[in-house]
């Protein structure tokens, strides 16, 4: 809002000379348009952004999501820092942020909560030619601006900006302190997150617990339950389920029902996920930081109009890995996903990414499959 009040003010500081010369007040009419472009595609990326969050964070259990959420709060997630040292590449180039968007998928997809794991996935990933079709209007920066960051990443930029605070606390016991207030306003915290989300029709709510685990937590059986896309239309998502995990794995197995669903909806579908850590532990020797994640959705019952896929199944890995002794100054990030329907038609991506790593330069390759759409027909 900062810059469209000094653009207001400088397109009235014409005066009365403004109203004497048309052309002056084609320029004024073109400035107040161009603020309206910047203040819808702020919009439209926020409500992605509250959308995104909303789904997958538990406001409920407050302190724990904090920890998920920010964890050091002197330091910035990989995935944060990298994309800020790339942030006025991101700005300039149209398809640069998707390159860095799949570099960074590793954090990104390890930091979901296993039942949050989808197999709708290689369509966002991959690099599209349409980004190609123009250059960059001055109203899509602010689009571009607030779509760089996730909104974990959104979070763990502003902590990390108030860590910088002399008001801040200054050591662990201190954050500890800070973290467990907030979590006592836990109730605040979630009316005002589903009141917000309902505003854009994308209100949610989210909770998790354990039914049973070992005492070093690593073995358990949990529950998980939700409310997605609350708002005025009143078709919400109901979500709900169970969670188990063993050394190495991480399942989920649950059921999503579609309230008032229209003709073109999926009513009810089956959703399985799985996480494996082995990988992680055998390549880390090695210096690698790596995993697996696999999720399947089978459609149970649909609108008679549904054209989607009755069954969609995704299989990912990701990895990252420090220099090696010849190469300390680099960082390696690598990634591939693959999607189907297991009938017609089958999505992948890929990428291999090198950073160096004191002045944030990168090269990234990518080769993708998406699907093919013509005239509106997949």
């Amino acid at each position: 809002m900062t810059l469209a009040a000094l653009a207001l003010a400088a397109s009235a500081g014409s005066g009365p000379a403004a109203f004497a010369q048309p052309r002056a007040a084609t320029n004024d009419a073109n400035v107040i348009k161009l603020i309206g472009d910047f203040v819808s595609s702020m919009t439209a990326s926020s409500r992605d952004k509250v959308s995104t969050f909303l789904e997958t964070v538990e406001v409920w259990d407050a302190e724990p999501e904090i920890d998920r959420l920010v964890g050091d709060p002197w330091r910035l997630h990989d995935s944060t820092a990298y994309k800020l040292r790339l942030l006025p590449l991101y700005l300039t180039s149209p398809v640069y942020g998707q390159l860095v968007n799949q570099m960074t998928r590793l954090d990104d997809r390890g930091a979901l909560r296993i039942q949050n794991v989808t197999p709708d996935s290689v369509e966002g990933a991959a690099v599209r030619f349409d980004a190609l079709d123009a250059g960059r209007r001055p109203q899509d920066f602010s689009g571009a601006l607030l779509g760089h960051f996730s909104a974990r990443e959104f979070i763990d930029l502003s902590v990390f900006g108030l860590s910088q605070q002399p008001l801040f606390p200054a050591d662990e016991q201190g954050w500890q302190e800070l973290k467990h207030h907030l979590a006592q306003r836990k109730l605040a915290l979630a009316a005002g997150a589903l009141s917000a989300g309902a505003l854009f029709n994308v209100g949610a709510f989210a909770r998790s617990g354990s039914i049973v685990s070992s005492a070093e937590k690593t073995y358990g059986l949990g529950w998980y339950g939700g409310i997605r896309s609350l708002g005025v239309q009143l078709q919400p998502l109901l979500r709900g389920g169970v969670t188990a995990r063993v050394p190495g794995f991480e399942a989920s197995a649950g059921l999503s029902e579609r309230v008032r669903p229209d003709d073109r909806d999926r009513r009810r579908a089956l959703e399985l996920a799985l996480r494996d850590g082995w990988l992680n532990r055998w390549t880390r020797r090695s210096g690698w930081d790596a995993f697996v994640e696999v999720a399947w959705r089978q459609v149970l019952d649909a609108g008679a109009l549904y054209d989607g896929e009755a069954t969609t199944g995704r299989a990912g890995v990701f990895a990252r890995r420090e220099g090696t002794a010849q190469l300390a100054a680099f960082v390696f990030r690598t990634s591939a996903e693959v999607e189907s329907d297991f009938s017609e038609n089958a999505r992948f991506v890929g990428g291999v990414g090198l950073e160096h790593r004191r002045t944030g330069l990168a090269a990234v390759l990518q080769s993708s499959r998406t699907t093919v759409v013509s005239n509106g027909v997949r």
